[in-house]
């Protein structure tokens, strides 16, 4: 029985079933992407320096495509999508600031109430924090 199983194992690495699950490209070839998120449907990608990109793999028109929705020329290491009160979204980008070029923003918000990226970072002390890696999460009175 142990003959049986070393024969079938050897068997299935010999074959290409192995070889099926190799990485496919997936859209913004030639881009640096720093961060992934996953909300509603959508899959958002930062990248650095190229902007924030939105992908809707269930959508059978925009399927096929990356939309840009801006950031370019920022630096993004963090994505959050996120809901805002009962029916509403947005997103909340971190970033990491390139002060040789004079930038100092570390996060920037935009949502369907205010359909564009406004700087959010201004409680944050910039000589402490250079970085935003990540978000956790923001509290929802629905929950």
């Amino acid at each position: 029985m142990k003959t049986i199983h070393i024969i079938l194992i050897i068997f299935l690495l010999s074959t290409e079933i192995i070889f099926a699950q190799q990485l496919e490209p997936y859209g913004l070839q030639g881009k640096t992407v720093t961060a992934l998120a996953y909300y509603n449907g959508a899959l958002y990608a930062g990248t650095d320096g190229e902007g924030l990109f939105v992908h809707n793999p269930y959508d059978s028109i925009t399927s096929k495509f990356w939309n840009e929705l801006g950031l370019k020329g920022v630096r993004i290491r963090s994505v959050y999508p996120h809901d805002i009160g009962p029916i509403g979204w947005g997103i909340t980008i971190g970033t990491e600031p390139d002060k040789s070029a004079g930038d100092s923003v570390l996060t920037y918000c935009w949502s369907v109430y205010h359909p564009q990226w406004v700087v959010s970072d201004s409680n944050l002390d910039r000589s402490k924090i250079s970085v935003i890696h990540a978000f956790d999460g923001f509290h929802d009175p629905r929950i």
